[in-house]
């Protein structure tokens, strides 16, 4: 990160990240010292759902540079809850994927607990919903069976139902993505069609074998997602992490991208320059884009997780189809003009296809 310029409290976020993500990677002690703002190296953590990874890259400082007693102690605290819930959510992928599988389904565990298993400390991965891939034959009887187990439907889009117990939160997708450009949409559909369901690989979860999809789709299909959510509502640190350990642990030489090729180069360069990522580990790499990287980073930590922050002013979603659509299009627009400095033919792509389009589709479907 030499050529870029960063506050000492923001290097010595990023140092303790890095230090979590990577096993062979430790903090820069001398970004710590008596004067080190801890409690809001933890609110950056929280915000951006990295708080157990931070935690991991705190614990190779020298002890004298650690932060004090009181602070490491609520630390822990959020550490804990987090490593109780992630095994609660490994229970339940466990259930659901046995439970599929025992009913003749093909389910694909997308994202969340799949990726978690590539961290060095997969319990300390900020933990999301279930998403689970089931296709549109068997969309209907996934429903079902997840309700049989305790689970009520809580949602239902045109691509996945919401459904919860308890505490878990899961969604049964009968489309893999939903991406904004026709050329994604038909990238992913050929390649899906390539490898699903036989071609599937499996990470190790409580012991159990669980499906999940080919790592270079998957690198492809975590780019996507996080591509979207940049674009049309924020997105956090976790998400850029998991893609960084993809990326390490697929060790591609090259791939294929249609679409956002501009987003993959500097959000990408942001995994080398800031998470640690191997610059040789991520295909089209260069640094042309070093400008638009420190943009998109300072986006990103302005934001927090899934814009979080930004959202907390937003006011609620009226009811209706075009009232809703035109209060979403009315929040995007307060977004656009840092994202037009960044990418501006992809905004016009995106209120063209996704926006224009697709409520056009829903006006005439009489939503």
């Amino acid at each position: 990160m030499n050529r870029t310029t960063n506050t000492t409290l923001e290097s010595a976020f990023f140092s303790l990240l890095r230090a979590g993500l990577w096993e062979n990677h430790t903090p820069d002690p001398t970004l710590f010292n008596e004067d080190t703002n801890w409690e809001t190296l933890f609110e950056i953590a929280r915000q951006q759902t990295v708080v157990g990874i931070v935690w991991d890259g705190i614990a190779k400082l020298p002890p004298a540079l650690q932060p004090p007693r009181n602070i490491k102690f609520n630390w822990y605290s959020f550490v804990l809850k987090l490593e109780q819930t992630n095994q609660l959510i490994n229970e339940n992928v466990v259930e659901l994927i046995q439970l599929y599988q025992q009913n003749g389904l093909h389910p694909i565990l997308l994202k969340g607990a799949g990726v978690a298993t590539l961290y060095p400390n997969p319990l300390h991965r900020g933990c999301g919903d279930i998403d689970i891939y089931v296709g549109k034959a068997d969309y209907k009887k996934a429903n079902e069976l997840a309700a049989s187990i305790g689970f009520s439907m809580e949602h239902e889009t045109l691509y996945h139902s919401g459904m919860q117990r308890g505490v878990i939160h899961l969604e049964n997708h009968n489309k893999m993505i939903n991406a904004f450009l026709p050329y994604m949409k038909q990238m992913f559909g050929e390649q899906l069609d390539a490898w699903y369901p036989h071609s599937s690989h499996t990470v190790s979860i409580n012991g159990v074998d669980v499906p999940v999809s080919p790592i270079e789709f998957d690198v492809r299909y975590v780019f996507c997602h996080l591509y979207k959510h940049f674009m049309i509502g924020g997105v956090g640190l976790r998400q850029l992490c998991d893609w960084a350990v993809m990326l390490d642990k697929a060790k591609l030489k090259t791939m294929d991208i249609k679409g956002g090729i501009v987003a993959w180069q500097f959000l990408g360069l942001f995994l080398v320059d800031y998470l640690g990522l191997e610059s040789a580990k991520l295909p089209y790499y260069n640094d042309r884009y070093l400008n638009k990287m420190l943009k998109a980073k300072q986006i990103i930590i302005e934001e927090g997780n899934f814009g979080a922050k930004s959202k907390s002013s937003r006011s609620e979603r009226p009811q209706g189809y075009i009232a809703g659509k035109l209060h979403t299009l009315s929040y995007l627009a307060s977004r656009w003009p840092k994202q037009l400095q960044l990418q501006p033919v992809e905004v016009f792509k995106y209120l063209f296809f996704y926006q224009f389009v697709s409520a056009t589709k829903g006006i005439l479907k009489g939503k």
